[in-house]
């Protein structure tokens, strides 16, 4: 009687197999013409056991997310800068945006800057306060390195301002990159008009004017939005998108992460970390997210969606090693110590020779 473990070995690493090195069902569907016993969740369990499975499995980079649901009015902001450098000369070196929008009414601010050093983003933004008299609970913005700056974020520090990033470079500030393409829109339509690129002058009537616009997600004006209306707007906004959280992962489970997408990356390069991590927190959100830590206890910094995660099952504590850095002889043993394939540099450690195998 053929085992299961032999079958799948011979499926997934023999290249003669059809179905040599490929996903799950490509897998199963030759392992069942061999032994028509064997269960989907076998070939699911072997396969969590594959460093090639699990390194290189396919990657879905586009997948739903979770909204950034306010509260209330000037509960969350959402912050952006709008590229306009290409028109730089006809606006007094002006080759930024700020924008700044309120994620409940969508009311919106307009700033332009000359470059997107730190501190004049957080000038810039000051002035949005200031003038507004208005300002967040929370600011979100992409990972952009002109909000991360000491200077603004001693600033949102100092007015008691909850900053957050995603820590995906595929993740956007969706309310505020939405209202960056109509106020380009706008910004467009009036240079076709006017046969010049020429908008300092302009940009405040026109952020005016799209406050006063009707909004089809809220179903007002911006500027009609307020304190007695904003639960009726957020019941517009949220109320249908109560939903059941279903998790894919437990905590406890080990999983490698996403590569962060490069331009040159490759298909064919492994998609996941070598680096192995334990899921540490579920967060009931729809869809679910997961916040993990690594070998040594650390939290990593974000929140992940389940497909970020790919589950590791490792039947034998097994590390591969990049390099030996150095050697000693201690009480009578042979050390070295060792630089972990895939791991940082904090994870180097020395470990007795005889520890040592050959793969």
């Amino acid at each position: 009687m053929k085992s299961v473990n032999a079958v799948l070995q011979k499926v997934f690493y023999d290249t003669s197999s059809p179905a040599c090195y490929a996903g799950l069902q490509p897998v199963y569907r030759e392992a069942k013409k061999r032994l028509p016993s064997i269960k989907i969740s076998d070939v699911k369990s072997f396969l969590q056991e594959q460093d090639v499975y699990t390194l290189h499995k396919p990657i879905r980079r586009k997948f739903p997310r979770n909204k950034t649901v306010a509260v209330g009015i000037d509960s969350d902001w959402q912050a952006d800068l709008c590229d306009v450098w290409k028109i730089k000369k006809y606006n007094d070196g002006y080759c930024h945006i700020l924008t700044v929008i309120d994620v409940l009414s969508k009311f919106a601010w307009a700033v332009p800057i000359k470059n997107k050093k730190p501190e004049t983003v957080a000038e810039a933004f000051k002035q949005i306060i200031k003038t507004s008299n208005r300002k967040p609970w929370r600011l979100y913005t992409d990972k952009g390195l002109e909000f991360r700056g000491m200077v603004f974020q001693n600033f949102l520090q100092a007015n008691d301002i909850q900053y957050i990033s995603s820590e995906s470079p595929d993740v956007k500030a969706a309310v505020a990159e939405r209202y960056n393409r109509t106020l380009k829109t706008r910004l467009w339509k009036h240079f076709t008009r006017t046969g010049s690129y020429r908008y300092i002058e302009v940009l405040p009537l026109l952020v005016h004017a799209i406050n006063s616009s009707y909004h089809r997600s809220i179903k007002r004006r911006p500027i009609d939005v307020n304190n007695g209306n904003e639960k009726e707007v957020w019941n517009t906004l949220y109320g249908k998108d109560i939903g059941t959280t279903v998790f894919k992962f437990n905590v406890g489970d080990k999983v490698r992460i996403a590569q962060e997408k490069h331009i040159f990356k490759k298909g064919y390069l492994p998609n996941f970390t070598e680096e192995i991590f334990t899921v540490e927190e579920r967060l009931a959100r729809i869809p679910p997210v997961y916040k993990v830590k690594d070998y040594s206890g650390e939290s990593i910094v974000g929140i992940f969606y389940e497909w970020e995660l790919v589950k590791v099952v490792k039947p034998e504590e097994i590390y591969k090693i990049e390099k030996i850095l150095k050697t000693r002889k201690r009480k009578g043993f042979v050390e070295h110590f060792v630089k972990w394939f895939g791991y940082p540099d904090k994870f180097n450690q020395w470990i007795k020779q005889t520890d040592l195998k050959t793969i």
